[in-house]
């Protein structure tokens, strides 16, 4: 009976050592795969997903999954600060812009103008006109016979009022009629000073031929001198005394005293104190 069991035994055992043992990829046939975009490598199924897969686009790795979601770029070149996952390669780093290139056009992603290009681009010139690619004229000054406010410093020539008789020597010159304006050192004493034009060097408004120019006080309107008066005649109520006329318009008292301290102007007489 001994014998029996110890013969099955080995036949078991001989039958188990011949059976195939499954490889590592059959097993991962029958338990799932490492799924990801354009990559024939697997993963073994114990591999923990959480660490981005640098060849994919940063932000669509699924940890869950364990695949890439976006983009994938097999020759990802972790040392390009510059990486275009659209196009899985490394962009161009520009030094700097190319200076035939309009400023402002320049593509720092390709490296390229995309835009306004000049060829013949002056660096040494100051005022340079990219729709025309060529330096503006610069000009040392403007010409005396425009008007300053009419010269255009980009074409370097006048764009307005132009006045072939223009005279440098004169302080006042009129460019609407393209003359000298007369320059007065004084008015003329006969016209009212308010009323003289400087422009034109002649009075606009009231005018006295008799104007004396030893009166203090002239009067305008009337072409004649105040009299001055030094002081007021004492026989006028003082309220009524003219100053301007030099005379009274009021209440006038022949008999008035200088020594009555209170005298009554209404009855041109003394009031005695009681």
């Amino acid at each position: 009976m001994k014998l029996n069991l110890i013969v099955l035994f080995l036949f078991i055992f001989s039958f188990a050592a011949s059976s195939p043992v499954a490889e590592p990829d059959e097993l991962d046939g029958e338990e799932g795969l490492y799924e990801r975009d354009s990559s024939p490598e697997h993963v073994q199924r114990d591999h923990k997903c959480n660490q981005q897969e640098s060849r994919c686009e940063p932000g669509h790795w699924n940890s869950n999954s364990c695949k890439c979601n976006g983009k994938w770029c097999d020759q990802f070149d972790p040392h390009c600060n510059n990486w275009s996952w659209n196009q899985c390669k490394c962009i161009k780093k520009c030094d700097g812009p190319d200076r035939r290139c309009k400023p402002g056009d320049w593509d720092w992603n390709s490296c390229r103008c995309k835009g306004r290009w000049c060829d013949n681009y002056d660096s040494n010139c100051k005022t340079w006109n990219w729709d025309r690619c060529r330096c503006k004229k610069v000009c040392n000054e403007a010409d005396r016979h425009c008007k300053p406010s009419d010269w255009d410093w980009n074409s370097c020539r006048c764009k307005g009022r132009w006045c072939g008789n223009y005279d440098s020597n004169c302080k006042n010159w009129n460019w609407d009629t393209c003359q000298c304006k007369k320059v007065c050192h004084q008015a003329d004493p006969h016209c009212k000073p308010d009323d003289w034009d400087w422009g034109q060097c002649r009075c606009k408004g009231k005018w006295c031929s008799n104007y004396d120019s030893n009166c203090k006080d002239w009067n305008w309107d009337t072409c004649q001198c105040k009299k001055v008066c030094h002081q007021a005649d004492p026989h006028c109520k003082p309220q009524d005394w003219d100053w301007n006329n030099c005379r009274c318009r009021g209440k006038w008292c022949d008999n008035f005293q200088s020594n009555c301290n209170n005298w009554n102007w209404d009855n041109c007489k003394c009031k005695h104190k009681s």
